[in-house]
Order: C-alpha cells, then sequence, then structure tokens
C-alpha cells in the first residue's frame, strides 16, 4: 500500500497531471497507485518532492509526512556531509520552475564532466599505443 492516490487527490491533480511532472504515462500512475508496478527510488524521491512528505509517507511506513533529510536521503547515504545536506534543504525550498533550472544546470555539468573524463581516457589510449 502506498499513498500517491490520496497525495495526487488531495491537491486535485489527474494521473495526467501526475504523469506530466513525473514525466510518465498516465497508465504508469495508474499501476503506481494500484501497486501493480513498485515506485523505483528515483521515482519515490521525485514524488517526495512533489509532494513534501517523506517517503517513508509515500510507501505507508510512516504516519508523519515531514520529509526529513536525514531521514529521506543520508539515511541511504551515509556519505552525505553538512554541505550537501545544506544544499539539499535549499533546492527544496525553491519553487518548481527553480528546481527545473536548476536540474537542466546540474545535467549540463554532468555532460560536461562525462565528456572531459572521454577526453581524458581517448587522450591516455593515444599516448599508450
Amino acid at each position: 500500500m502506498n499513498r500517491v492516490k490520496a497525495l495526487r487527490i488531495e491537491k486535485n491533480w489527474t494521473q495526467d497531471e501526475l504523469g506530466e511532472k513525473l514525466n510518465v504515462k498516465r497508465a504508469a500512475i495508474s499501476k503506481y497507485e494500484g501497486c501493480k508496478i513498485p515506485l523505483t527510488d528515483e521515482t519515490l524521491i521525485k514524488l517526495s518532492e512533489i509532494f513534501s512528505v517523506s517517503c517513508d509517507y509515500i510507501l505507508g511506513i510512516s504516519s508523519s509526512r515531514i520529509n526529513s533529510i536525514k531521514n529521506d536521503i543520508c539515511e541511504f547515504d551515509s556519505s552525505c556531509n553538512i554541505e550537501e545536506k545544506q544544499l539539499i534543504e535549499s533546492y527544496r525550498k525553491l519553487s518548481d520552475n527553480m528546481k527545473i533550472e536548476i536540474k537542466g544546470e546540474i545535467k549540463g555539468m554532468l555532460r560536461a564532466t562525462q565528456e572531459e573524463q572521454y577526453a581524458t581516457k581517448e587522450d591516455f589510449s593515444k599516448r599508450a599505443i
């Protein structure tokens, strides 16, 4: 049992509207709500952000809606440091539009990093020949 449907209804959203926010089709939302397919970690985190509730609340594990960084993220990743926790707290205070903008910037930075790493590997391979 999860609380996806109840949370969606509280927001007065259709399955299509929630699907747009998650970048999935209405059918996937229906399956999540009916527990026909499990929520992936990525989807669960996105839902937590969208509804501003804890992952445990969505899964029905906790009755507390509080979206605690310690409970949601750093408990799963013990390498989280204070700066990362503060960044996450700040991110969660942003508007939805700002979050979208930040995600785009991060994706661009990750692509650039991967390209740099690939170029470095190619340079190393050429020197080895």
